[in-house]
């Protein structure tokens, strides 16, 4: 297995077990009363508890292998397809009027792509705060009145459905939109977030649904 394809296989573990680790939380909260299964779910808990730190050393693993000399090489070619596709866009069609600027929230481990979209997006009329990690992005989307997240999919230690999911517990009526070079998602956060856009996907795809998402929570509000 090349390195791409182990931390490619390490984060879809360490998202399958995160998805199990929070369906077992939600089993043992809505089973308190039922002991007779209370304990095989107990267990289950705490085989999952016990791979979920086996999955974090996976990705550190396969993180610290891609950080020799790999790591000096310019960007991968899909950023800079992004920042000249999103610097091409029809900016004009997406420009937002309303005098009170929503707050957007972009996340993503990539510095390239949030300076990129940050400037495409403050252009079309937004207030845009980045955060370069999954920590510092619930610690914005705590902290500043969000109107809409924009959430990278792979990130070291959290990946953008674990983050989605922390988010909704806070404030369930924030739209998230994933944006992610992955190519397909599972399932469950397909189901959780308010809609997946890939970076290979033309960029209008991704202000169309920004625009969608804010309308509609605000026709809601009105």
């Amino acid at each position: 297995m090349n390195p791409d394809d182990f931390a490619h296989a390490a984060h879809e573990l360490n998202n399958v077990l995160q998805v199990l680790t929070h369906r077992s939380e939600q089993l043992l909260n809505s089973l308190e009363a039922w002991d007779p299964i209370r304990l095989a779910v107990q267990e289950i808990d705490s085989e999952i508890n016990r791979a979920v730190p086996l999955a974090r050393r996976l990705v550190e693993d396969a993180e610290a292998h891609q950080s020799g000399p790999r790591a000096k090489q310019q960007p991968p070619p899909v950023d800079i397809d992004l920042a000249t596709s999103l610097e091409r866009a029809p900016l004009a069609k997406y420009k937002h009027s309303d005098p009170h600027k929503p707050t957007l929230l972009y996340v993503d481990d990539h510095p390239e792509r949030l300076v990129v979209l940050q400037a495409v997006l403050e252009s079309t009329g937004y207030r845009v705060l980045t955060a370069d990690s999954a920590l510092k992005g619930l610690e914005v989307f705590l902290a500043e009145p969000i109107d809409l997240v924009v959430l990278d999919y792979y990130m070291p230690s959290m990946d953008g459905g674990a983050v989605a999911t922390k988010m909704r517990r806070l404030r369930p009526n924030v739209p998230i939109i994933i944006f992610s070079g992955a190519l397909t998602l599972p399932e469950l956060v397909i189901a959780m977030v308010d809609g997946f856009i890939s970076t290979s996907d033309e960029p209008e795809m991704l202000l169309q649904k920004i625009s969608e998402l804010l309308n509609h929570v605000q026709a809601q509000a009105s």
